[in-house]
């Protein structure tokens, strides 16, 4: 009994925790929808948040149309709701050279 209240405290708080937090995530752009503030990152939809910040490989900010289907990119994003879907909020584009390497 104790155990699986342990461990159903345990799922619950990893739960919780993953749903609403921000993340940084990386991929490749596979599409992007300028019209719909919509763009798919690693076969990710997601929907770009009004406040979205797009960083160039430089560092430098720059406007969301400075984002090309292929490039790698790290972003951050944010798990709204089942209805509202994932927003992402920030994207640093990567060089073409950048390798990933997961921490």
């Amino acid at each position: 009994m104790f155990k699986s209240l342990v461990l159903s405290t345990l799922l619950f708080v990893l739960f919780c925790s993953g749903v609403s937090a921000e993340e940084k995530e990386f991929g490749t752009v596979d599409m992007i929808q300028h019209d719909q503030a919509a763009i798919v990152i690693g076969d990710l939809y997601m929907n770009m948040a009004l406040s979205l910040k797009v960083y160039d490989s430089s560092g430098k900010l720059a406007n969301r149309y400075a984002l090309k289907v292929g490039q790698k990119a790290l972003y951050e994003a944010e798990y709204k709701s089942a209805q509202a879907g994932t927003e992402v909020k920030v994207i640093w584009i990567q060089d073409e050279g950048y390798v990933h390497v997961e921490q």
